[in-house]
C-alpha cells in the first residue's frame, strides 16, 4: 500500500525486516508468503534486486528516511505479522525493536499497529458479508 516510493536502498532495507518479522515465530506461513509477493510487485522489485542486508543494517539506512516513510514501513510489517491471523509475542517483540530502530515512539507504535488491527478487522468483515450465505 505504501512502498511504491520508497527508494532502492529503502526496498531492500524493507525486505530485510520483513524476513526479520517472517521469521521470528519460526513459522512461514503462506499468508506471509503470499504477502510478501505483494509487496515485491508493489515495490516493481524481484528478489535479485534486493540487497541482502541484516536487520540493524536496515534500521541504519531507514535512519536517512523521513518520518513519513519510517512509519509506512513500519505498518506495512504490522500487516505482515497480522496476515496470518495471529499476532504473536514473538513477532510484537521484533517490531518493538524495528520501532525504536525506526524512531517511532511506543505511543506512536500502539496507535499505528490498532489501526491496522482495524483495518484487517474491516476487510474481514467485507468478507463475511460478500460470502454467498444462501
Amino acid at each position: 500500500m505504501f512502498l511504491k516510493g520508497f527508494a532502492k536502498d529503502e526496498k531492500s532495507a524493507f525486505c530485510a525486516l520483513a524476513a526479520s518479522v517472517m521469521s521470528a515465530d519460526k513459522v512461514l506461513d503462506e499468508k506471509e508468503e503470499v504477502l510478501l509477493g505483494r509487496f515485491y510487485e508493489e515495490m516493481d522489485i524481484t528478489e535479485d534486486d534486493v540487497e541482502v542486508m541484516t536487520a540493524k543494517t536496515a534500521i541504519d539506512v531507514f535512519g536517512n528516511s523521513s518520518e513519513t516513510v519510517r512509519k509506512q514501513a513500519y505498518i506495512e510489517l504490522v500487516g505482515l505479522s497480522m496476515c496470518d491471523d495471529f499476532y504473536n509475542p514473538q513477532e510484537q517483540s521484533v517490531l518493538k525493536q524495528i520501532a525504536e530502530g525506526l524512531k517511532i515512539t511506543v505511543a506512536e507504535a500502539e496507535k499505528l499497529t490498532y489501526c491496522v488491527g482495524e483495518l484487517f478487522s474491516v476487510y474481514k468483515r467485507i468478507g463475511e458479508l460478500l460470502c454467498d450465505t444462501d
